[in-house]
């Protein structure tokens, strides 16, 4: 500035390629333009869904602290969003409870002088921005705009003398216009006191036009937006997790990748439909799904794997990428199962090289692969090779490894009744409860306080584990061995960390492909490096399926349909589980004449494991084999730090 220069900041925000993007799709859909800067600003449902708190994807409201906002603050004019826009941030957050009840009417708004509500009318009589601070001082005082900015500085740097020579200069006039002495000081303290919080209006209220576009889209046109969200996010694994998540919550359908209907992004194919984007394929790059694609487009959809084969320009698309697009099911739609397509896939290849071979030379080869109608596949002249199915489990395996999460399923399900009656909820949900910005919180000698947080419960699957040897170099927490493990229960994934040494008595169960049960604190991790927070367990403790079957069942209910001599098969399985501590059997008999429930006594409590609950399960049917557990009490922590200083660290914990 003292060089005579005005500085600008044009930040790069991807919000508005999901916000162009979505438009795009819309205007092919509907054929009529739509203009986002001429949305009307009070779109009763797109206030119902800030007021909801379902803003997941929408621009400055995503993180659960600022959903919890929105929903107490239940906004219904834009005045409310960038009031919100301002208010999320260390310091002026503080003031959100009280925003929110004076909004609700449960404060009454008090103004020291009738002046002062013209200011601050908008925002319930709280100060907000520093534009507040600039208009509050020339109508009470009689500031200049020029003079008004150099109040607001001063007021950001706290400079002493700076401050003690601008009091003098608002209460003279404020006192010449007739304030009274106190009141001026008063209102000069209220200004003091916001002015190091206050944030630029003018910034804020371009976050909150975003923010309101991206919810009314989300509102008007939810198949659309989300689609364009997962294509700007489809290179982060935990992302597509997060947004295929709130895509199911809102009801609409996330169609799997196909060769013959799909695109490199993804594409809205009918009203609630979303298309997985092949672009999002893990091994298959850019150029070659581009190169299929734009065979498809001139000569129509692959007959089979043999006709995609011959099709394709194989220096592009090499085996590796058709590995991918198989595994993860983009060439279902070609009648075999995955298993069989990879098995033919040599033979098809082969094929293929040797037609582009004849089609180079002039001649056709014993096939008939340089030409023939167009109606004639090569699969009709050469079989495939048929193999017997995957199992379920790796179906999906093979599914994450092609796409970063388990698309078709997900082998938690199996587990879903016992989760739900054990766990503090899944992952997502909990995430979005505690997940939160914690309140630093100082001892009376400036010390960071200790603070106590609830501890959850939640089920997961184990899907990575890797190892990694520590810095010698970095800090304390960097130095140190530690394995990073990164667990998923279908609603969302979140990788933490275990030091080596209480790693020694987790290995056994704590792998890949197992279902682990954790208990810890949920929260975000600090800012730094220019990174956002991000959702981050505190203090996990693991425990395996046997365990948690031991502490929590209670009892164990067999509805009994079968003849009474098979009795003694039933007899001859529970025995060896018969364990003092275990659980309570009963049995729900039904004959043709007769039905009544059976309690077992004392000494049949028998001590349930996995295999036990398979065996019964394969014995009398899944259905006939009920376990009740106990639901996970959560413990107060004792001492769980709740925040950290400037310049300090969560780490320590």
């Amino acid at each position: 500035e003292q060089a005579g220069l005005v500085k600008f900041d044009f930040l790069g925000l991807k919000t508005l390629t999901v916000i162009q993007e979505a438009v795009d799709t819309i205007v092919r859909s509907n054929g009529q333009p739509l203009e986002m800067l001429k949305l009307p600003l009070d779109d009763a449902e797109t206030y119902t869904l800030f007021a909801s708190g379902r803003t997941t994807a929408v621009f400055q409201m995503e993180s659960p602290g600022m959903q919890r906002a929105s929903t107490d603050l239940k906004p219904d004019r834009f005045e409310d969003i960038i009031a919100l826009v301002s208010l999320y941030r260390p310091g002026p957050m503080d003031n959100i409870p009280e925003f929110c009840a004076r909004k609700r009417g449960d404060i009454t708004v008090e103004y020291l002088h009738p002046d002062m509500e013209l200011v601050l009318e908008p925002t319930y009589g709280i100060f907000v921005y520093q534009e507040q601070v600039m208009q509050m001082s020339q109508r009470l005082a009689g500031y200049t705009l020029g003079g008004a900015d150099l109040l607001r500085r001063a007021m950001g740097k706290k400079k002493a003398d700076e401050m003690a020579t601008q009091r003098e200069i608002f209460a003279k006039g404020a006192t010449g216009r007739g304030v009274a002495a106190e009141t001026a000081g008063q209102v000069f303290d209220l200004m003091e006191k916001f002015a190091n919080y206050g944030f630029n209006k003018s910034h804020a209220a371009a976050y909150a036009l975003v923010s309101y576009q991206t919810a009314w889209l989300k509102t008007h046109y939810p198949a659309e937006f989300m689609a364009a969200v997962l294509s700007c996010e489809m290179q982060h694994t935990d992302s597509v997790v997060a947004m295929r998540a709130e895509c199911l919550r809102m009801g609409l359908t996330l169609l799997p990748p196909d060769v013959n209907a799909g695109f490199y992004r993804f594409t809205v194919p009918g009203p609630g439909q979303i298309r997985y984007g092949l672009g999002a394929i893990k091994g298959a790059g850019q150029a070659a799904l581009e190169g299929i694609i734009s065979e498809r487009s001139a000569n129509g959809p692959f007959a089979d794997l043999f006709d995609f084969c011959r099709r394709i320009d194989t220096r592009k698309v090499n085996k590796r990428v058709l590995e991918a697009l198989i595994c993860s099911g983009a060439m279902d739609g070609f009648g075999l199962n995955r298993p069989s397509l990879l098995k033919t896939l040599p033979k098809a290849l082969q094929l293929a090289e040797a037609a582009a071979a004849s089609a180079s030379s002039g001649q056709e080869d014993m096939f008939g692969l340089g030409g023939g109608t167009a109606g004639a596949t090569v699969e009709q002249r050469v079989e495939a090779d048929i193999e017997p199915d995957w199992s379920q489990r790796e179906h999906l395996e093979k599914e994450r490894e092609t796409l970063g999460f388990y698309l078709s399923g997900h082998p938690i399900e199996s587990y879903r009744e016992m989760v739900e009656q054990i766990c503090s909820g899944r992952m997502d949900e909990l995430i979005r409860q505690h997940a939160q910005p914690a309140p630093v919180v100082t001892t009376a000698s400036g010390k960071p306080a200790w603070q106590p947080r609830t501890k959850v419960m939640f089920a997961a699957w184990v899907t990575d584990v890797r190892f990694f040897k520590g810095d010698k170099n970095g800090d304390a927490r960097a130095a140190r061995a530690s394995y990073k493990v990164t667990l998923d229960d279908q609603t969302a994934q979140l990788s933490t960390w275990i030091d080596a040494e209480p790693w020694q008595q987790y290995q056994l169960y704590v792998k890949p492909d197992s279902l682990v049960f954790v208990i810890a604190e949920i929260g975000l991790s600090p800012a730094r490096d220019g990174r956002e927070p991000e959702p981050r367990l505190y203090a996990p403790e693991f425990f395996d399926l046997s365990r948690v079957l031991h502490d929590y069942a209670y009892r164990l209910t067999l509805s009994w349909e079968r003849p009474a001599v098979e009795v003694m098969t039933l007899k001859k399985l529970l025995q060896p589980l018969r364990n003092a501590q275990g659980v309570n059997i009963a049995v729900q008999y039904r004959s043709a004449k007769i039905g009544c429930q059976l309690d077992f006594p004392g000494e049949w409590r028998v001590r349930l494991d996995d295999p036990a609950v398979i065996a019964l399960q394969q014995l009398l049917g899944a259905d006939c084999v009920k376990v009740q557990y106990k639901r996970y009490q959560a413990p107060v922590s004792e001492r769980r730090f709740s925040g950290a200083p400037a310049g300090g660290s969560y780490d320590d914990e």
